[in-house]
């Protein structure tokens, strides 16, 4: 009975339901898992729904209604559904409808004073029309259900004129029932609220629909606020034939209220209040804090206008689940600042009626942050880890979501991930569970940050050990872990061995990463240190070839031109050497930047292809350029396609005799780029094609005046991995080779910029090519 104390405040009133003609009852809509209502159960009934029934109270009270009436879910569908709509969204409904389980017309009123539940009233219109129920027993127990509640309640006819009022009402306006009854229109004579009644008043009537309306009076020296109600009371003829006026001091809720507001100014989170299917409708000064948007700007703006592209199907998802009416807790996106910059919110959302949601929202850009470091650092962390001879667990509250290899020894088993979402009450010694699990509870919940204890486990031999497990709570992403350390009490003989061991490692880390850093540093020095010398000889030698230009062809000058010409080929050669080091050194260390542009490559690659065309025939090659697309715009950084090329076609023209052919074909197949380079070289041996993409490699090392460094191929293999691509060979010996990129179809978030969608012939075409084809022992005076 509990529950149904929540209608029924006193034992007269109690006692008034229980003697209704109308069939009473208060249930409880039941949910399943997922949240979907599927009964209702009775908690209590009158006696003339008992008696329609033909049960005994006992018989029906906490049974639910598919168990009373079998039929009912299935025969009384469109009921049901205005219970459970009743009772989920706290409003209240009347019907009048045929009941198929009582075989008889009924007015069917339902209302809810708490979410799941309901309660409704069954009033018989064929009984009452059959039997001539005297009217005056509804009026009576009307009246005297309205004189026992604190809400003032007023009935007005047609003319507007008062025939009832409730005791609520004299206490509030101080005036006596006969003071009442002398006055027209008694509930509307305060001056300061006249023409909200009047107006409410007037709509009820027209409307037939109920109206919903606040006022605020000064009475007797007191301020108060008012949520009034107007229900218009309907006859057999559909008409109004008279208004029942509710009205009810909500002063003190305003002043909660008050203080609400008070709070949502101060505080430091982001409070907003906003529609799932449109606007901001209120926010706190800490959104322009954070945002930097005024909060007139930022009512103007849809919730999902300003979350990141790349988030959005996500959030989107996360709004159908609060349309659905559930609660969101913990989610994050990035969301967009005035300066043009995002930050991470992480958002508690609430629905609310009408579709509205209420969020606390707070930046955790800073945490974000940290936990782009800790991923960085996630593989060293987990060898150091691994490496430590303390046994190590990573917990949410006493689920494990990783063990190291160490607890796996400790507790005698052959692989640590075993352990993986198992309790650590699994192996905890039965009389320590219940505190240990205590002290966990209040780590995770941040009662305790640190902790040290002591306790027993249990090994798979069913071997005790007592252990010290130092525990300490860290932030996981959305999630909060607890890190412990376990360490075998056993070894503490072994304690300071494993300090020694672990700084051992700890300083070889720091060498290796510091070799890492000079190895990256000696390699980028030694570009310039090169390139220097390197340009003043390659300046000297155009120097020589100016000067000689206009000279007489003697058999001295010629020599010198030749000499002059291996050179310049050798400096090219040197110069190509150095950058593939150092480029190679960069994308391992993964300081290389590709800069991705959306571009025609197609374009692109027929501008290369040409450029060389002249150079190639030169040499009695045949070239082809195929493609099978006019044009296919994608991101791609054209320097480095450009790079990719030149390097395929200084090979292809390296192992391809004179007679021979080169062929560039592009295409486009399953949202990729398909660029071929084939050639009627010599050939790469079959069991050598896994090699030729290895660094300092080559597929046929008899042919040594064809020789390189070895390092070209493996070059683009990686540039072409950061254009997310893949590149394969394919070969017959003495028949030639193929090589084919696959670059995939995407674009960036942004207009093509037509300016640089092609590379620009004339900026140092020659020296491009020169360096890239200075493998090859062939001069051409370009």
């Amino acid at each position: 009975m509990k529950d149904v104390g929540i209608i029924l405040g006193n034992d007269e009133l109690k006692h008034l339901i229980g003697n209704l003609l109308d069939g009473f009852l208060f249930c409880k809509i039941v949910l399943d898992d997922k949240e979907n209502p599927i009964d209702f159960i009775f908690l209590h009934v009158n006696a003339a729904f008992v008696e329609r029934l033909g049960l005994t109270n006992e018989e029906i009270i906490g049974k639910p209604v598919s168990l009373i009436i079998p039929d009912f879910l299935s025969k009384e569908k469109e009921l049901f559904n205005l219970f459970v709509d009743v009772a989920l969204f706290e409003n209240k409904k009347r019907i009048q409808r045929y009941s198929h389980v009582f075989k008889s017309w009924f007015t069917i009123s339902a209302y809810s004073s708490r979410k799941g539940y309901f309660t409704a009233l069954y009033h018989s219109i064929t009984e009452e029309d059959m039997v001539g129920i005297n009217k005056d027993i509804y009026y009576n127990q009307f009246v005297q259900l309205a004189e026992n509640i604190p809400d003032g309640i007023l009935r007005l006819d047609r003319d507007l004129n008062c025939t009832y009022m409730n005791a609520a009402i004299v206490r509030e306006v101080g005036m006596t029932v006969e003071n009442f009854k002398e006055v027209k229109n008694p509930s509307i004579h305060i001056s300061e609220t006249l023409e909200q009644w009047e107006e409410s008043l007037s709509q009820a009537f027209s409307s037939k629909k109920e109206v919903s309306f606040e006022t605020f009076n000064k009475l007797n020296n007191t301020s108060n606020y008012y949520h009034n109600v107007v229900v218009p009371e309907l006859n057999d003829y559909d008409e109004v034939s008279s208004l029942l006026c509710i009205s009810r001091n909500i002063t003190d809720l305003k002043d909660i209220a008050e203080e609400r507001f008070k709070f949502f100014q101060l505080s430091i989170d982001l409070l907003c209040i906003w529609k799932i299917k449109g606007c901001f409708l209120e926010v706190n000064p800490a959104w322009k804090e954070t945002l930097g948007y005024t909060k007139q700007e930022l009512l103007l703006k849809k919730w999902i206008d300003l979350v990141h592209p790349e988030d959005r199907k996500e959030s989107l998802e996360h709004l159908t689940r609060l349309y659905r009416g559930k609660t969101i807790k913990k989610f994050t996106n990035r969301y967009l600042c005035k300066d043009g910059s995002y930050k991470y919110i992480s958002w508690d959302s609430l629905p609310m009626k009408n579709g509205l949601v209420y969020s606390v929202a707070r930046d955790v850009t800073e945490e974000k942050e940290i936990g782009k470091e800790l991923i960085r650092s996630k593989e060293c962390y987990k060898r150091l880890v691994e490496s430590i001879p303390q046994g190590i667990i990573v917990h949410q509250y006493d689920t494990i979501k990783y063990a190291n290899s160490s607890v796996g020894r400790m507790l005698g088993l052959s692989d640590a991930n075993d352990l993986k979402g198992k309790s650590i009450m699994d192996f905890t010694y039965p009389d320590d569970q219940n505190w240990v699990m205590e002290k966990i509870i209040s780590i995770h919940e941040g009662i305790d940050s640190i902790n040290k204890i002591m306790f027993r486990v249990m090994d798979v031999k069913d071997k005790t050990i007592e252990v010290e497990l130092t525990a300490i709570s860290l932030p996981n992403e959305d999630e909060l872990s607890v890190v412990s350390m376990i360490r075998d009490l056993r070894e503490e003989q072994q304690a300071k061995d494993l300090i020694d061991r672990l700084e051992e490692k700890r300083v070889s880390l720091q060498k290796a990463l510091e070799y890492d850093k000079l190895k990256t540093d000696f390699f980028s020095n030694i570009s310039h240190e090169f390139k220097t010398p390197l340009n003043v000889i390659l300046g000297t030698l155009q120097l020589l070839n100016l000067y000689f230009k206009d000279r007489s062809n003697s058999t001295f000058d010629m020599k010198v031109k030749q000499k002059i010409s291996v050179m310049q080929q050798n400096c090219y050669r040197l110069l190509r050497l150095v950058n593939n080091l150092v480029d190679i050194t960069k994308i391992d260390g993964g300081y290389y930047e590709i800069n991705l542009e959306n571009h025609n490559i197609v374009e692109i690659i027929e501008v290369i292809a040409l450029s060389v065309k002249d150079y190639i025939e030169e040499k009695g090659i045949s070239f082809y350029f195929n493609s099978e697309i006019s044009g296919k715009v994608t991101a791609c950084d054209p320097d480095q396609i450009e790079r990719i090329m030149l390097n395929l076609l200084s090979n292809a023209i390296k192992f391809t005799k004179p007679g021979g052919s080169i062929t560039v074909t592009i295409k486009e197949k399953e949202e990729n780029i398909i660029i071929s380079v084939k050639d009627t070289g010599i050939g790469i041996p079959e069991d050598k094609l896994e090699l030729v993409f290895e660094r300092f490699m080559q597929a046929d090392k008899i042919l040594s005046k064809n020789s390189g460094s070895g390092i070209g191929l493996a070059l683009v293999k990686l540039l072409v991995e950061l254009h997310k691509g893949k590149i394969f060979v394919e070969s017959k010996l003495k028949e030639g080779s193929e090589f084919t990129i696959e670059l995939p179809i995407y674009t960036l978030e942004y207009e093509i910029n037509d300016k640089d969608s092609v590379i620009d012939t004339q900026k140092e075409p020659v020296e491009k090519i020169n360096i890239e084809f200075s493998d090859i022992y062939f001069h051409k005076n370009l």
